[in-house]
């Protein structure tokens, strides 16, 4: 009984990663011919259009990020010590 068991279920898990294996490779073909074609358009000078739903918008800097205008911003830091260009830097990035 028990050899019949692990028998089922090791045929269960072949089966399972058979299907797999196979619903991998034919997206993988899928994506590849899809590639495939637009590499050729491109090469005949064609551009494909993007569909809307893949446009993503750029997000906003963070608040603090923000570069603020040279009549607002302050001219030294703590103490009156000179500011540093650090943030500005990063904020660029």
């Amino acid at each position: 009984m028990l050899i019949a068991c692990i028998t089922a279920l090791f045929v269960i898990v072949t089966l399972a990663t058979a299907l797999s294996l196979l619903d991998t490779w034919l997206r993988a073909r899928s994506a590849f011919w899809s590639v495939f074609r637009e590499r050729e358009l491109l090469e005949a000078g064609f551009v494909p259009q993007v569909e809307a739903s893949e446009v993503r918008l750029r997000q906003p800097l963070h608040r603090s990020a923000r570069r603020t205008p040279q009549a607002r911003s302050r001219k030294s830091g703590f103490a009156g010590a000179r500011r540093s260009n650090l943030g500005s830097i990063q904020a660029l990035g």
